[in-house]
């Protein structure tokens, strides 16, 4: 009786050994299978996924467009511009630069506004006749410009509103000073007006 126990235990243990030995062969040879079938299907599906998002290009297009649509809000203020002085950055508020542009223009010459706005300054500034008109918190300055309209008073972009007065300390012959401050900061006024054809002239 012992003997046939003895001889069934040992069976059961070779029996055993050799079935989970099985099962382990099997799951290597299946994982060997399967590990190149992983690594293919992730090469193929590699450049759909590095694909940029149709949704998020086309959101970022239209960001761009708003931000340009923000920049270019205003208009020039006399038709067809002849530029004789672009507009030169300081490098600090006290250093030397243009800060403006100058356009050619006749004494008398009718301004228009650039933008909807109110008139925030019409007076003199350093013998100067000066205009301002505030869009938010960018300040437009015209000089030498005179207003028949008072300080406070509402504009519509397009609505004349100053004419050019006398000679200009900016060039030899009448032009106009245009000159745009947001806060403390000196900008281009021309790269707020949406692309248009301007003149330089030669110097």
């Amino acid at each position: 009786m012992n003997d046939r126990m003895s001889y069934a235990n040992r069976a059961y243990r070779i029996f055993a050994h050799t079935y989970l030995r099985k099962q382990l062969q099997d799951k290597q040879a299946c994982l060997q299978f399967a590990l190149p079938c992983m690594i293919a299907c992730w090469i193929c599906a590699l450049p759909w996924l590095l694909q940029p998002d149709s949704t998020a290009l086309a959101s970022t297009a239209a960001h761009a467009s708003v931000h340009a649509d923000c920049r270019a809000i205003a208009i020039w203020p006399v038709e067809n511009p002849t530029i004789t002085q672009e507009f030169i950055a300081p490098a600090q508020q006290w250093s030397s630069g243009h800060r403006g542009i100058d356009m050619q223009t006749q004494t008398g010459q009718t301004l228009v506004s650039p933008v909807d706005g109110v008139v925030s300054f019409q007076g003199k500034v350093a013998q100067k006749s000066v205009v301002s008109v505030q869009h938010g918190a960018m300040t437009f300055t015209f000089e030498p410009a005179v207003t028949w309209l008072a300080a406070g008073e509402r504009l519509t972009q397009g609505q004349p509103f100053a004419t050019v007065e006398n000679m200009s300390d900016h060039c030899e012959d009448s032009c106009l000073h245009w000159g745009l401050k947001r806060g403390s900061d000196y900008l281009d006024p021309a790269s707020r007006v949406a692309k248009t054809r301007i003149v330089l002239k030669a110097q």
